[in-house]
């Protein structure tokens, strides 16, 4: 199950969706798409029924948060995998079929598989995940990203510290046991 979560971004998801919709096309397959709509006033939910009648949609009667928002959308999925995607993402029509593999490759060991996401903007185009990782100095947690090299390239997966819950893929029995 693909899961788009939405605040006021009705212009966001006439991006956003027609890329997903592409992208479930090229893996094949019945995969749901729920558009969760945090209680937007933009015209979104009724955007969305008009405009792609496959698509389910969960309106929640308020705001409930990007955290909150998304663990309905989970409770809601029928699916064993999940896919978080914020409304602001397109997604490449290829990205499916690798998040979905990786869970039969890694096994039951695999919760969650990211995506690799470039930004593009005023100042050019960025990482905002990949091949992340974290240690301790001094009681503090540090963070940072390492190169991507050709041999992780040539394995298709790098271990990664955290998997961006705006475009990720979670197991999701697993995810609702942690609550």
């Amino acid at each position: 199950s693909i899961i788009i979560l939405n605040y006021n971004g009705k212009e966001l998801l006439a991006t956003c969706i027609p890329s997903v919709l592409q992208a479930i096309a090229n893996a094949g397959g019945g995969h749901q798409v729920i558009v969760v709509d945090n209680g937007s006033t933009d015209g979104s939910v009724q955007f969305v029924h008009s405009s792609y009648p496959t698509v389910d949609i969960l309106p929640l009667s308020k705001n409930l948060g990007f955290g909150e928002g998304n663990n309905a959308g989970v409770r809601s999925a029928s699916g064993d995998i999940v896919v978080l995607l914020n409304n602001d993402m397109v997604v490449e029509k290829d990205f499916l079929q690798p998040l979905l593999d990786a869970f039969h490759v890694g096994g039951e060991d695999v919760f969650a598989v990211g995506c690799h996401i470039e930004i593009v903007g005023n100042r050019g185009t960025r990482g905002e995940t990949g091949k992340t990782f974290a240690y301790w100095d001094n009681g503090f947690i540090w963070f940072t990203h390492r190169t991507i090299t050709p041999l992780d390239y040539e394995r298709k997966y790098v271990p990664s510290m955290w998997a961006s819950a705006g475009a990720a893929a979670f197991e999701k029995t697993k995810f609702l046991e942690l609550g």
